[in-house]
């Protein structure tokens, strides 16, 4: 397994990664690369020895519990373990420290800011097809469809973060393809969807692009004056 396969979703105190499930199931977890935990627990312990003894102190099984991972540095052969959230919690408990219990507390956290981002990912996948819906219920059949379906998209996404889905993809280096959603916080994914709900009603009002548009760029010119 290789690193670029590991999308970093958290900075912080240690670089927390997603990726498909260590015991080969055909979902996503959090995950900790071992020799960034060692580094950030501020073990004097060399890290080889260290994480076979932690690996051992937890009953920790590969392919289970943690992937091991070959790389080279120059002429260096090193060897990281990739270890589950859990395995990784355990291990900081362990140092019977603060610094363990700092960083503990830290990926217990993180997991909460993540069950709330697969959550809100799910409910923006599902108001994303109805989105779709009804763009293809509303939209004239003609040969510019499509180009109009995308319109629609980017004016969302750049209400939501300042740029379109080809200049999101860019600036995080992401292939055509790419699904700019995973891109998101689940703040700004509860935008997108408030916005896709907002177009939806303006669309059946009978709007076209430039009306919706225009009430979305400056949504207090369309409010009704309030009477003296």
């Amino acid at each position: 397994m290789k690193f670029e396969e590991m999308k970093v979703i958290e900075k912080s105190i240690v670089p927390i990664y997603e990726k498909n499930c260590i015991d080969g199931s055909n979902f996503h977890e959090q995950v900790v690369n071992s020799r960034e935990l060692w580094a950030a627990l501020e073990v004097k312990t060399e890290y080889s020895h260290w994480v076979k003894r932690r690996l051992d102190d937890v009953d920790a099984e590969e392919n289970r519990d943690y992937l091991t991972v070959v790389k080279k540095d120059g002429r260096q052969t090193l060897i990281d373990y990739i270890v589950t959230m859990d395995i990784a919690k355990e291990m900081a408990m362990l140092e019977r420290n603060d610094k363990g219990k700092m960083v503990r507390r830290y990926f217990i956290e993180a997991e909460k800011r993540y069950r709330e981002l697969k959550i809100i990912r799910t409910r923006s996948k599902a108001e994303r097809r109805l989105f779709t819906d009804i763009l293809k219920e509303v939209l004239p059949e003609s040969q510019h469809k499509s180009w109009r379906y995308k319109q629609f998209t980017d004016l969302v996404y750049k209400h939501v973060t300042g740029y379109n889905a080809k200049q999101l993809r860019e600036m995080y280096d992401k292939p055509k393809d790419f699904n700019v959603r995973e891109l998101l916080t689940p703040q700004q994914l509860r935008e997108v969807i408030r916005y896709e709900s907002i177009i939806q009603g303006l669309l059946h009002l009978g709007q076209d692009y430039q009306g919706v548009k225009a009430i979305l760029d400056n949504p207090a010119a369309f409010l009704p004056e309030k009477s003296a």
